[in-house]
Protein backbone atom coordinates (compact mmCIF):
# COMPACT_ATOMS: atom_id res chain seq x y z
CA UNK A 1 0.00 0.00 0.00
CA UNK A 2 2.90 2.58 0.82
CA UNK A 3 4.21 1.86 -2.58
CA UNK A 4 1.28 2.17 -4.24
CA UNK A 5 1.24 5.85 -2.41
CA UNK A 6 4.65 6.26 -3.29
CA UNK A 7 4.51 5.55 -7.11
CA UNK A 8 0.97 7.90 -7.35
CA UNK A 9 2.60 10.89 -5.48
CA UNK A 10 6.01 10.61 -7.56
CA UNK A 11 3.21 10.29 -10.80
CA UNK A 12 1.59 13.68 -9.62
CA UNK A 13 4.78 15.13 -8.37
CA UNK A 14 6.09 14.80 -12.72
CA UNK A 15 2.99 15.99 -13.52
CA UNK A 16 3.12 18.96 -11.00
CA UNK A 17 6.56 19.68 -12.93
CA UNK A 18 5.33 19.17 -16.56
CA UNK A 19 2.79 21.51 -15.97
CA UNK A 20 4.98 24.10 -14.38
CA UNK A 21 6.94 23.68 -17.17
CA UNK A 22 4.31 23.96 -20.32
CA UNK A 23 2.87 27.54 -18.35
CA UNK A 24 6.72 28.68 -18.60
CA UNK A 25 6.67 31.78 -20.86
CA UNK A 26 9.56 31.80 -23.16
CA UNK A 27 11.57 35.37 -22.20
CA UNK A 28 10.65 38.23 -23.87
CA UNK A 29 12.64 39.74 -26.33
CA UNK A 30 14.46 43.03 -25.71
CA UNK A 31 12.94 46.16 -26.20
CA UNK A 32 15.27 49.65 -26.62
CA UNK A 33 14.03 52.84 -27.70
CA UNK A 34 16.64 54.20 -30.50
CA UNK A 35 17.14 57.52 -32.25
CA UNK A 36 15.05 56.85 -35.73
CA UNK A 37 16.76 56.85 -38.75
CA UNK A 38 14.70 59.95 -40.28
CA UNK A 39 15.46 60.93 -43.80
CA UNK A 40 12.75 63.49 -44.05
CA UNK A 41 10.47 66.14 -42.34
CA UNK A 42 7.45 66.84 -44.73
CA UNK A 43 5.97 70.15 -44.49
CA UNK A 44 2.38 70.87 -45.81
CA UNK A 45 1.48 74.60 -46.85
CA UNK A 46 -1.48 76.27 -45.80
CA UNK A 47 -2.28 76.22 -41.87
CA UNK A 48 -3.39 79.18 -40.31
CA UNK A 49 -2.82 80.14 -36.65
CA UNK A 50 -6.08 78.26 -35.23
CA UNK A 51 -5.33 74.86 -37.00
CA UNK A 52 -3.84 71.95 -35.72
CA UNK A 53 -0.80 71.87 -37.51
CA UNK A 54 1.12 68.68 -38.80
CA UNK A 55 4.47 67.78 -40.05
CA UNK A 56 5.16 64.23 -41.44
CA UNK A 57 8.53 62.26 -40.88
CA UNK A 58 9.32 59.94 -43.01
CA UNK A 59 12.73 57.50 -43.10
CA UNK A 60 13.15 53.44 -43.74
CA UNK A 61 14.09 51.20 -41.25
CA UNK A 62 17.31 48.65 -42.05
CA UNK A 63 15.47 45.63 -40.87
CA UNK A 64 11.63 44.38 -39.75
CA UNK A 65 12.27 44.44 -36.04
CA UNK A 66 11.75 48.55 -35.60
CA UNK A 67 8.59 49.81 -34.96
CA UNK A 68 7.34 53.90 -35.03
CA UNK A 69 7.65 55.43 -31.32
CA UNK A 70 6.78 58.38 -29.31
CA UNK A 71 8.54 61.69 -31.24
CA UNK A 72 9.53 64.17 -28.43
CA UNK A 73 9.20 68.00 -29.77
CA UNK A 74 10.43 71.36 -28.38
CA UNK A 75 8.77 74.58 -29.50
CA UNK A 76 10.19 77.85 -28.76
CA UNK A 77 7.73 80.83 -29.67
CA UNK A 78 10.14 83.10 -28.91
CA UNK A 79 12.67 82.23 -31.93
CA UNK A 80 9.92 80.30 -33.88
CA UNK A 81 11.78 77.52 -33.87
CA UNK A 82 10.48 73.51 -33.41
CA UNK A 83 13.10 70.59 -32.68
CA UNK A 84 11.44 67.15 -33.19
CA UNK A 85 13.16 63.93 -31.22
CA UNK A 86 11.79 60.91 -33.06
CA UNK A 87 12.35 57.48 -31.99
CA UNK A 88 11.70 54.03 -32.84
CA UNK A 89 10.75 50.76 -30.77
CA UNK A 90 13.77 48.09 -31.76
CA UNK A 91 13.53 44.18 -30.76
CA UNK A 92 16.78 43.07 -30.81
CA UNK A 93 15.80 39.18 -28.99
CA UNK A 94 14.77 37.81 -32.16
CA UNK A 95 15.95 37.16 -35.71
CA UNK A 96 14.76 40.17 -37.62
CA UNK A 97 13.94 39.56 -41.79
CA UNK A 98 16.45 41.86 -43.81
CA UNK A 99 13.73 44.02 -45.75
CA UNK A 100 13.67 47.69 -46.12
CA UNK A 101 10.52 49.26 -44.48
CA UNK A 102 9.20 52.41 -45.20
CA UNK A 103 7.23 54.39 -42.74
CA UNK A 104 5.97 57.92 -41.88
CA UNK A 105 4.57 59.40 -38.98
CA UNK A 106 2.36 62.48 -38.23
CA UNK A 107 3.28 64.96 -35.45
CA UNK A 108 1.06 66.91 -34.04
CA UNK A 109 2.08 70.22 -33.30
CA UNK A 110 -1.15 72.15 -31.84
CA UNK A 111 -1.98 75.60 -32.81
CA UNK A 112 1.20 77.70 -33.48
CA UNK A 113 1.06 81.63 -33.69
CA UNK A 114 1.40 83.51 -37.24
CA UNK A 115 4.65 83.70 -38.86
CA UNK A 116 7.44 81.37 -40.24
CA UNK A 117 8.84 78.57 -38.23
CA UNK A 118 12.01 76.83 -38.52
CA UNK A 119 12.37 73.16 -37.98
CA UNK A 120 15.14 70.47 -36.88
CA UNK A 121 15.54 66.75 -36.03
CA UNK A 122 17.89 66.50 -32.96
CA UNK A 123 21.09 65.03 -33.54
CA UNK A 124 20.20 65.19 -37.53
CA UNK A 125 21.95 68.14 -39.21
CA UNK A 126 21.74 66.41 -42.70
CA UNK A 127 17.72 66.96 -42.32
CA UNK A 128 16.49 70.58 -43.62
CA UNK A 129 13.37 70.63 -43.47
CA UNK A 130 11.44 73.36 -45.77
CA UNK A 131 10.17 76.90 -43.51
CA UNK A 132 6.71 76.09 -41.61
CA UNK A 133 4.47 79.11 -42.56
CA UNK A 134 1.39 79.75 -40.71
CA UNK A 135 -0.82 82.37 -41.39
CA UNK A 136 -3.50 84.35 -40.15
CA UNK A 137 -6.91 83.02 -39.96
CA UNK A 138 -9.69 84.39 -42.10
CA UNK A 139 -12.27 83.41 -39.55
CA UNK A 140 -12.89 81.35 -36.59
CA UNK A 141 -14.05 78.26 -38.11
CA UNK A 142 -11.10 75.66 -38.02
CA UNK A 143 -10.93 75.29 -41.34
CA UNK A 144 -11.53 77.77 -44.17
CA UNK A 145 -13.85 74.62 -46.07
CA UNK A 146 -15.86 71.83 -44.88
CA UNK A 147 -13.62 68.85 -45.84
CA UNK A 148 -15.14 65.20 -46.45
CA UNK A 149 -14.08 62.82 -44.05
CA UNK A 150 -11.94 61.10 -46.37
CA UNK A 151 -10.81 57.36 -45.19
CA UNK A 152 -8.54 56.23 -48.10
CA UNK A 153 -6.32 57.62 -51.17
CA UNK A 154 -4.62 55.26 -54.02
CA UNK A 155 -2.54 57.33 -56.57
CA UNK A 156 -3.59 55.26 -59.77
CA UNK A 157 0.08 54.99 -62.14
CA UNK A 158 -0.45 56.63 -65.32
CA UNK A 159 -0.41 54.38 -68.82
CA UNK A 160 1.23 55.52 -71.40
CA UNK A 161 0.48 59.00 -72.48
CA UNK A 162 -2.33 59.86 -69.74
CA UNK A 163 -2.39 61.01 -66.25
CA UNK A 164 -2.31 59.80 -63.08
CA UNK A 165 -5.27 59.53 -60.89
CA UNK A 166 -5.97 60.08 -57.17
CA UNK A 167 -8.23 59.12 -55.79
CA UNK A 168 -10.30 59.76 -52.88
CA UNK A 169 -12.93 57.82 -50.64
CA UNK A 170 -14.78 57.46 -47.85
CA UNK A 171 -18.10 57.62 -45.62
CA UNK A 172 -20.25 60.78 -45.04
CA UNK A 173 -21.28 60.82 -41.20
CA UNK A 174 -25.02 61.07 -39.90
CA UNK A 175 -26.59 64.61 -40.61
CA UNK A 176 -28.78 65.90 -37.49
CA UNK A 177 -30.70 67.84 -39.40
CA UNK A 178 -32.44 67.15 -43.12
CA UNK A 179 -30.33 67.77 -45.99
CA UNK A 180 -26.99 65.74 -47.74
CA UNK A 181 -23.25 66.26 -48.11
CA UNK A 182 -21.77 66.83 -51.64
CA UNK A 183 -17.90 66.75 -52.42
CA UNK A 184 -18.06 70.01 -54.66
CA UNK A 185 -14.36 69.98 -55.42
CA UNK A 186 -10.88 68.75 -54.96
CA UNK A 187 -7.98 71.03 -55.55
CA UNK A 188 -4.55 69.61 -54.76
CA UNK A 189 -1.20 71.52 -54.98
CA UNK A 190 2.12 70.10 -55.18
CA UNK A 191 4.89 72.11 -52.79
CA UNK A 192 8.41 72.44 -53.04
CA UNK A 193 9.30 69.69 -50.65
CA UNK A 194 7.13 67.13 -52.82
CA UNK A 195 4.17 67.23 -50.41
CA UNK A 196 1.02 67.00 -52.47
CA UNK A 197 -1.69 68.64 -50.42
CA UNK A 198 -5.29 67.53 -50.96
CA UNK A 199 -8.29 69.88 -50.64
CA UNK A 200 -11.83 67.55 -50.34
CA UNK A 201 -14.44 70.61 -50.09
CA UNK A 202 -17.79 69.66 -49.61
CA UNK A 203 -20.73 71.06 -48.63
CA UNK A 204 -24.19 70.32 -46.57
CA UNK A 205 -27.09 70.78 -48.99
CA UNK A 206 -30.67 71.65 -47.75
CA UNK A 207 -33.56 69.04 -48.73
CA UNK A 208 -34.77 70.65 -52.08
CA UNK A 209 -31.06 70.25 -53.70
CA UNK A 210 -30.93 66.47 -52.32
CA UNK A 211 -31.91 63.51 -54.21
CA UNK A 212 -33.52 60.93 -52.57
CA UNK A 213 -30.67 58.80 -53.17
CA UNK A 214 -27.98 61.57 -52.41
CA UNK A 215 -29.87 61.97 -48.84
CA UNK A 216 -29.59 58.14 -48.11
CA UNK A 217 -26.28 57.23 -49.75
CA UNK A 218 -23.38 57.65 -46.99
CA UNK A 219 -20.40 56.00 -49.33
CA UNK A 220 -18.41 58.47 -51.61
CA UNK A 221 -15.70 58.75 -53.70
CA UNK A 222 -13.94 61.06 -56.12
CA UNK A 223 -11.01 61.26 -58.28
CA UNK A 224 -8.57 64.06 -60.43
CA UNK A 225 -6.35 64.33 -63.04
CA UNK A 226 -2.95 65.43 -61.40
CA UNK A 227 -1.53 67.92 -63.99
CA UNK A 228 2.25 67.11 -63.14
CA UNK A 229 3.03 63.18 -62.13
CA UNK A 230 3.83 62.66 -58.58
CA UNK A 231 8.10 62.07 -58.40
CA UNK A 232 9.14 59.43 -56.26
CA UNK A 233 9.82 59.98 -52.63
CA UNK A 234 6.19 62.01 -52.37
CA UNK A 235 4.27 62.71 -49.71
CA UNK A 236 -0.07 62.19 -49.89
CA UNK A 237 -1.49 64.78 -47.67
CA UNK A 238 -5.16 64.93 -47.53
CA UNK A 239 -7.02 67.18 -45.32
CA UNK A 240 -10.19 65.62 -43.61
CA UNK A 241 -13.26 66.56 -41.76
CA UNK A 242 -12.14 66.08 -38.36
CA UNK A 243 -9.47 68.69 -38.74
CA UNK A 244 -6.64 65.78 -38.93
CA UNK A 245 -4.94 64.43 -42.27
CA UNK A 246 -4.73 61.16 -43.97
CA UNK A 247 -1.06 60.56 -45.42
CA UNK A 248 0.82 58.24 -47.52
CA UNK A 249 3.99 57.66 -49.01
CA UNK A 250 4.82 57.62 -52.04
CA UNK A 251 7.94 55.59 -54.00
CA UNK A 252 7.54 55.59 -57.42
CA UNK A 253 7.14 53.00 -59.62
Amino acid sequence: MRNRKKIFYTAIAFQTVGIAQAMTLPESPAVTREPAPVEKVFVPQGFDDNDNVEVIVQGRFPDACMKTGPVGKTINAGTKTISLKPEVYAYRGEPCAQVIVPFIQRVSLGTLPEGEWRISVEGMPAVSPLPLVISKARSASPDDFLYAPVEEVVLLPAMLGSKQKLVISGNWPMLQTAGCFALVEMRVRTGADNTLVVQPISQILPPSRCSVQASRKRVFQKSVLLEKPLTADSLIHVRTLNGESLNKFFEGQ
